[in-house]
């Protein structure tokens, strides 16, 4: 049995808890648990709830032997302040491993563990309406806080507000006219910069030092300035060629298509199957012809004799052959004849 903590009235109290065989593994019960299998008892006595005051969710997410149960004491006006609560498992017709269980699941107070504080460092303290502590404090470090001015020794600043100008310590009316705003001017002031930084009428703010110039440094003196300003545009005769359109691609395209077929004729002869050429290979045959002939030569069969080396068609027919001579020191073939 766990102890919930203390609730405000008409709080849910949520909590969970396992089953488990006997063997100690994980167990669930042998029907779901019912909202009168769970009796609530008021300071040892047992009560007697409305309809829908338990909610029980059997297996959680079919997590075997793990169960919720939650208790809406705002349910029921037996429910009080003041009372200790605790949840007894008491099932009437399941049973656990072929056993009738029963056991303390939970404890809980409601508004029974507080501690009645009427007053802090001489100051009332109430309750406010969602049941949280209200402390009105009048003073901080014996200083009022309803008076404009909770710092020692400082004086309101110049338009009569924020009292933060100590003459000894923190200058808000410095540091606002430093900053400046949007609307305002000066050039020594974050506008004043951003306006350097951006504009290329802008005035150069004395702070900044160096060279910087907002007619020629600025953002948009940099974008009016060729490649990146003009130019780019091509108001200034730079880029002004007129891509050629579509048509104009196509009309010249359609110019050429004596070269574009002789293309395509060759790439066409490339992807087709050819038959086998014929006869000894000339010395002017075409790039084609001669890799059709070298194919021969690898594929097709091929008869070396002491005198002639014969080069055969996918037919078994002699295409060609070559005279062979070889007088112990030199082996020489001659050109491919007819055989």
């Amino acid at each position: 049995m766990m102890y919930l903590g203390d609730y405000l009235e008409d709080a849910t109290v949520y909590f969970s808890f396992t089953t488990n065989a006997a063997d100690g593994g994980r167990e669930s019960f042998s029907a779901s648990l019912e909202e009168a299998d769970i009796v609530i008892f008021k300071n040892g006595a047992a009560m007697t709830l409305g309809a829908s005051t338990i909610t029980i969710t059997n297996d959680i997410g079919t997590r075997t032997g793990v169960h919720m149960v939650s208790v809406d004491m705002s349910n029921d006006a037996d429910f009080t302040t003041a009372a200790d609560y605790s949840a007894v498992l008491y099932a009437s017709d399941e049973t656990l491993d072929s056993q009738a269980p029963a056991g303390v699941l939970a404890a809980w107070s409601c508004e029974n563990r507080t501690v009645d504080v009427a007053r802090m460092n001489g100051t009332d303290i109430g309750k406010s309406s969602d049941g949280r502590l209200q402390v009105d404090v009048a003073e901080w470090n014996d200083i009022p806080l309803s008076t404009t001015n909770p710092l020692p020794n400082a004086a309101a600043d110049a338009a009569g507000g924020l009292p933060i100008s100590d003459a000894g310590g923190l200058d808000m009316d410095a540091i606002l006219n430093r900053i400046g705003a949007f609307t305002g001017s000066g050039v020594n002031t974050i506008l004043g910069f951003f306006q350097a930084l951006f504009r290329s009428d802008g005035s150069t703010p004395s702070d900044v030092g160096g060279t910087f110039n907002p007619s020629t440094d600025s953002v948009e003196a940099i974008r009016n300035t060729a490649p990146l300003g003009t130019a780019m545009r091509g108001t200034d005769g730079a880029n002004t060629t007129t891509p050629p359109t579509v048509s104009a691609i196509r009309t010249e395209m359609d110019a050429n298509s004596t070269q574009l077929a002789a293309i395509k004729l060759v790439t066409d002869l490339l992807n087709a199957a050819d038959s086998e050429p014929t006869g000894v290979p000339a010395a002017n045959e075409t790039p084609l012809v001669k890799l059709a002939y070298l194919f021969m030569a690898l594929r097709n069969q091929v008869d070396v004799t002491a005198t002639k080396k014969q080069f055969y068609d996918d037919s078994g027919a002699v295409e060609w052959e070559k005279d062979l001579t070889d007088d112990g020191t030199t082996y020489s073939e001659s050109e491919a004849n007819a055989p």
